[in-house]
């Protein structure tokens, strides 16, 4: 789920990952979407799953990738 910095919902999206795969999503907001601040909820059916999650935002005067690390949060 994506999320704008002020809780609204943007997007959601589905993805399905062998272990240990890797995925990209060069779209995960949808297009023409200008969006100050948002962050990712990642979740997962399988027990005992885990990620390792970054975002790479793109500066939009730049055009500069900036590496934004997961967080995660108290259960």
């Amino acid at each position: 789920e994506y999320f704008t910095s002020d809780g609204t919902l943007l997007n959601t999206k589905d993805y399905f990952l062998q272990p240990f795969g890797y995925f990209q999503d060069g779209a995960a907001l949808p297009e023409g979407s200008e969006v100050e601040g948002a962050f990712a909820h990642l979740t997962t059916s399988t027990s005992g799953g885990r990620f390792l999650a970054y975002a790479s935002v793109v500066d939009n005067g730049s055009d500069d990738p900036v590496f934004m690390p997961a967080q995660v949060l108290p259960e």
